[in-house]
């Protein structure tokens, strides 16, 4: 199970995680990768996080990193449509074994319900911040216009936490602090969430300008750079 928690402060963007996840039979390990950067043509990077199903949100991440590898960011939805189109293919997948004379839609339906996986996506465009969320089932992005949202098992108890923060006041570093702290109070109480904390980040220099030549189709923003913390 899982706590993924992004954020966007008064100059970047903060997506955390726990690193617990579940195997059948009831085998627990720390060492699950949710949250990743994403590279997109130009030098552009988006973080990906996917929490439930570790094997399901890692074939979906994977699939999302396949199609923004050769895509320009050229809308504010570019990556989102990405993440859609990820989820659509994994489910097309999903449908070949059922598929026949016996095949019920509705079935099917009921069968994807049962996986639990949710998705966030993360990034810069035109200088301003977006996060975006989807559960894999009815798998479309949507826009969160907070900034804090948490997905996975422990959302409950970092809803509660984050709701005494106002973010648009905090730089990063006083941010991501206070993320940090958010998940280790999650695993504390929540069993199910635990291993080591990892923290992405995409922080934005509005005093450095970055220009692509002989790419007029592409405009100038701000330097933004990503790192792990």
């Amino acid at each position: 199970m899982t706590i993924i928690i992004g954020i966007i402060c008064k100059d970047g963007i903060l997506i955390g995680s726990d690193s617990r996840t579940t195997y059948p039979p009831s085998t627990i390990r720390d060492t699950a990768k949710k949250v990743r950067f994403v590279e997109m043509q130009n030098q552009t990077y988006v973080m990906v996080a996917h929490s439930g199903d570790d094997d399901l949100g890692t074939r979906v991440a994977d699939r999302i990193e396949t199609l923004a590898k050769p895509a320009i960011l050229t809308d504010w939805q570019t990556v989102s449509e990405i993440g859609d189109k990820a989820i659509s293919d994994e489910i097309y997948k999903l449908k070949i074994p059922f598929e026949g004379p016996t095949f019920k839609m509705e079935e099917f339906q009921n069968i994807l319900r049962g996986f639990d996986s949710t998705f966030m996506i993360a990034h810069f465009f035109d200088d301003i911040p977006y996060i975006f969320t989807a559960d894999f089932y009815p798998g479309r992005f949507s826009r969160r216009n907070q900034n804090s949202y948490s997905i996975g098992c422990g959302s409950p108890i970092a809803n509660f936490l984050l709701d005494g923060f106002d973010f648009s006041n905090l730089e990063i570093g006083q941010a991501a602090p206070v993320l940090v702290y958010v998940i280790e109070e999650v695993k504390r109480f929540d069993p199910r969430c635990g291993g080591p904390t990892k923290i992405l980040c995409s922080q934005i220099n509005k005093r450095v300008t970055v220009h692509y030549e002989g790419k007029p189709e592409i405009k100038p923003h701000s330097l933004i750079q990503n790192s792990y913390l």
